[in-house]
């Protein structure tokens, strides 16, 4: 979960943010929307949500070779890369993502399950 507004001060005052921690579709996307805080918000979170559901944290893996993608239904859906795929690989599960904001806050809940 994070607070939107933390996200309108990081993009404002961060021009580098997006490219250190968006990966090329998720950029791709985000650009369709204007780049919106709370869009911005739940992507972060869906990563840090994913993260937090094998045990790891901010920082262990490359948060641009995790994607948050949207389906053709528009249902977020991660993406792996990189270090991130070879992880994921590993662990031999798969993984479904929900995402929702409020006006104030972004939440993302991930649910691992193995092949």
């Amino acid at each position: 979960m994070i607070e939107i507004g933390r996200i309108e001060r990081i993009l404002s005052s961060n021009k580098n943010f997006l490219k250190f921690v968006m990966g090329d579709r998720e950029f791709i996307w985000l650009s369709s929307c204007g780049f919106l805080a709370r869009s911005v918000a739940a992507n972060f979170c869906g990563k840090e949500a994913f993260l937090k559901s094998v045990g790891l944290g901010i920082g262990t893996l490359k948060l641009k070779d995790i994607q948050v993608i949207r389906c053709e239904s528009g249902a977020p859906v991660l993406e792996f890369s990189g270090k991130a795929r070879d992880y994921v690989d590993k662990l031999g599960c798969e993984f479904s993502l929900s995402l929702t904001h409020t006006v104030s806050v972004a939440c993302a809940v991930v649910v691992g399950s193995k092949n």
